[in-house]
């Protein structure tokens, strides 16, 4: 069976890895990638039009400088996207943030020149209904909140589509779902400010990713805009007069991935342009170029080059890209160093670089974003009720029942009922088989499947019924599985950021968040020392094995460990909340909660420090090694969120509206099953 190219990169296939440009595992191919941007810089016009939005959102300090950095000779970027999902759509959106802003700081620490992290919005897409809800975890099940379905269904470009009046009712049912939670109030606030009827669900999308990402300076590009459509005009014309070479490279690399097993994430046909054409005016219905003859045509009518080229010179607003031009028309206005993307992106990006050599763009490093999954108090305490790792509970209901249920003394398994009811049955017709009378054979294999279907039957009962008589168990397998694997969905994409960030407070999820995306790992599972985020030295099991073989130093962490990410209850008495940076793998033995063991409730037993004010957030820090590293694992000496924080440990605040009680929120990465969902 075809895989996809993501997932064929994940099992190690060679073949795999030759059709994505470079090895993002290795600290050399970064700073190659780096040197290659570094020729690069933004056209003026574009660099203006990134001030402009900029000053229209949120003010931050950190982009201001993020954007005077962009302006240096040899600065590059790390570029990530996403469509404009309602109020930050799925969680992933979050992880692909934190991914470039942490390769952009690893980047510049290590060629030390300036690299700026860009999330460019796919904002030039028509799928309305796909960007218009986003799903929360609710008291009892997930909840879908959603705008209304739009009355005359277009083809208009998200840009230009406003937030509708009845984001007020949505808005109320997120208060509804989301009230009870201690920080509640400051993420509906948060929403609030940002998507107000009537403004361009592109600004607000914006405006709340740069608000949640303020101190990083997360620089965000809407690139539906003249400036950035007056400087990709030369490429859209490259691109309509090239369009029959252009389909001869992409079907010869289709074939190629293809011919090694794996699928083609973004099918093309020889007469489909990869240039979308918007035929009324720039803010009306856009249709893919469909060759005919010697031109083009939309369903609104044949359209000829020379008309397309004067359209383009003198409108070039009215033409947008497609999912695979899209990466080219970024890498040509912007010195990418790299691009960051879901699984579904790293395997279409392996479409591209026939394309990129044809029309002579530099080709970026693609890596993977962090694949996180997120573990606040709640769950955490069912997974250790229930004796699972995280990673357990992506299975059937049923499976994980099987694992986890007390079952009676004699009860055996399905296999073992059916062998006891079946086994006397089988003998005797076995034995009325050896007769070798005439006629019977038929008989008695009807009778045969008659009985083993039935039996089978009743035996998935009896198991079903067992394993549904705790309902205690049952009751935490199915709220744990709703809470990290809803439906069959891993959190990351099921859900949006709301419920974890009312549980926490917004900045804390985004620090946690920050510091699980540190550390590139396409294919992290669960660590056996229940980190909360994989180390590097977990990835390939010949460095896991000289990595637990490393002895341990003083505070017991060995070189290359990193540490757990949770967070503590915020003082009842104070407005801030602190931040420890540990070095070692293990929280300090006054706070470290072991297996099995409840969490400390009653004011006498909690740690002086809560009791006086003081709460602590532990989060990750990679020790420094001075064993040889492997190869993709990134320099230990850069960590937390500011650049320089080399000491063993280094304290931060941020204000908390109220106090949060008893809040802990770990990080696990985890491997995703890949999905052809853009992402």
């Amino acid at each position: 069976m075809a895989q996809s190219v993501f997932t064929a990169l994940l099992a190690g296939r060679p073949e795999a890895r030759s059709l994505l440009p470079g090895r993002f595992e290795d600290p050399e191919e970064w700073t190659r990638a780096a040197d290659r941007a570094a020729a690069s810089r933004v056209p003026g016009p574009v660099m203006e039009e990134m001030v402009r939005q900029s000053r229209a959102l949120p003010l931050s300090e950190a982009r201001t400088r993020m954007l005077e950095k962009l302006t240096h000779p040899g600065a590059t970027v790390v570029v990530t996207g996403q469509q404009v999902g309602l109020f930050g759509g799925p969680l992933y959106t979050l992880h692909k943030a934190a991914t470039a802003i942490a390769r952009a700081r690893w980047i510049e620490e290590r060629v030390r020149r300036p690299c700026v992290p860009v999330f460019w919005l796919q904002t030039e897409d028509h799928d309305y209904p796909e960007i218009a809800n986003v799903t929360v975890q609710a008291r009892t099940e997930p909840m879908t909140l959603a705008l209304p379905p739009d009355p005359h269904p277009s083809r208009v470009s998200i840009a230009h589509r406003t937030v509708p009046e009845q984001v007020d009712a949505v808005l109320a049912e997120a208060e509804a779902a989301l009230s009870p939670l201690p920080h509640a109030a400051e993420v509906l606030a948060l929403l609030r400010a940002h998507y107000v009827p009537g403004r361009p669900m592109a600004s607000a999308f914006a405006g709340l990713m740069a608000e949640l990402w303020q101190a990083e300076g997360l620089v965000v590009l809407d690139p539906r805009v003249p400036a950035v459509a007056r400087s990709a005009a030369p490429l859209f014309q490259r691109v309509l007069r090239e369009h029959a070479a252009l389909a001869s490279v992409l079907g010869a690399r289709a074939a190629e991935i293809e011919r090694i097993g794996c699928d083609v994430q973004v099918p093309s046909r020889p007469e489909a342009s990869l240039v979308f054409f918007h035929p009324a005016r720039a803010d009306g219905p856009r249709y893919r170029l469909v060759r005919r003859d010697d031109g083009f045509e939309t369903p609104e009518g044949p359209v000829s080059i020379p008309t397309l080229e004067n359209v383009l010179e003198r409108e070039p607003l009215r033409f947008s890209s497609s999912a695979l031009l899209r990466p080219l028309v970024q890498d040509s206005i912007l010195p990418t160093c790299a691009y960051v993307g879901g699984p579904a992106e790293v395997s279409y990006f392996a479409e591209l670089p026939p394309l990129y050599e044809h029309l002579g763009l530099p080709l970026p490093l693609v890596a993977p974003r962090a694949r996180l999954r997120l573990l606040d108090a709640p769950t955490r305490s069912l997974l250790e009720r229930l004796g699972l790792a995280a990673a357990d509970v992506e299975t059937s209901r049923d499976a994980l029942l099987a694992r986890v249920a007390i079952r009676p003394d004699g009860a055996g398994t399905l296999a073992e009922l059916e062998a006891r009811l079946l086994g006397p049955l089988r003998r005797e017709l076995d034995a009325l088989a050896a007769l070798g009378v005439h006629n019977l054979e038929g008989p008695i294999q009807k009778t045969r499947d008659a009985c083993t279907e039935a039996v089978g039957r009743l035996a998935s009962k009896v198991e079903r019924a067992l394993l549904e008589r705790d309902q205690a168990t049952l009751g935490r397998v199915e709220r744990v599985q709703a809470a990290l694997y809803p439906a069959g969905v891993p959190q990351e994409r099921a859900y949006g950021f709301l419920t974890l960030a009312a549980r926490s407070g917004t900045a804390a999820l985004t620090r946690v968040i920050h510091a699980g995306a540190e550390t590139i790992d396409p294919r992290v599972g669960d660590n056996p020392l229940r980190l909360s985020c994989a180390s590097a030295s977990s990835v390939f099991r010949p460095w896991a094995a000289a990595a637990s073989s490393r002895p341990r130093s003083a505070n017991g962490s060995r070189p290359g460990d990193t540490t757990c990410v949770s967070l503590r209850p915020t003082s009842p008495r104070g407005s801030t909340r602190a931040l420890r940076v540990c070095p070692s793998s293990r929280s300090p033995p006054a706070r470290r909660l072991l297996p099995g063991r409840a969490p400390i409730r009653s004011r006498s037993q909690q740690p002086s420090s809560m009791r006086h004010g003081t709460a602590s957030t532990s989060f990750t820090r990679t020790t420094p090694s001075r064993t040889p590293r492997a190869p993709w694992s990134p320099d230990p000496s850069w960590s937390g969120r500011e650049a320089g924080s080399r000491g063993s440990s280094r304290r931060f605040t941020a204000p908390t509206s109220r106090a949060s009680g008893w809040t802990r929120c770990f990080v696990t990465s985890c491997a995703m099953p890949p999905s052809r969902a853009i992402g």
